[in-house]
């Protein structure tokens, strides 16, 4: 507050509050900046869920999502629902141990690097691919 005795104060004050109002502008500009990015980036992390999905669901090759800790199913894709004979809803009941022969779980429990999708040094292709060639349909038990 300026009083009318003491007008030499007027100057700063009327600098600060334009400084300050400058300054909530520059703020709201920046607050609107963030909300248009976040909001596209929002829109392109929703467009590529939804590319991913459908290559997923739509692939031609037996695939599936698991837990890395417990093991159990996620999801699988209409290719391995017809291949292997199970449906949607068993898959949600079983771990991926009720897919593979003993042999592949015990390795996939010790090395559990071979789930990832990179592959370990010196590990050819085949190693790292071998885990899913073992799947166990309803017509192989």
């Amino acid at each position: 507050m300026v009083l009318k005795t003491n007008l030499a104060r007027l100057g700063p004050v009327v600098d600060r509050e334009l400084s300050e109002a400058e300054n909530r502008r520059l703020q709201e500009r920046e607050r609107s900046e963030l909300q248009t990015r976040l909001v596209r980036l929002n829109e392109e992390l929703r467009a590529s869920e939804l590319q991913y999905r459908l290559l997923f669901e739509h692939n031609p090759q037996p695939m599936l999502v698991y837990d890395q800790h417990t093991l159990e199913i996620a999801t699988g894709n209409d290719a391995l629902v017809e291949r292997y004979g199970y449906s949607h809803r068993e898959l949600l009941s079983m771990t991926i141990k009720d897919l593979l022969v003993p042999e592949e779980v015990d390795d996939l429990i010790r090395f559990p690097s071979l789930q990832s999708r990179r592959r370990p040094a010196g590990t050819s292709r085949n190693a790292r691919s071998r885990l899913a060639a073992p799947l166990q349909g309803r017509h192989d038990h």
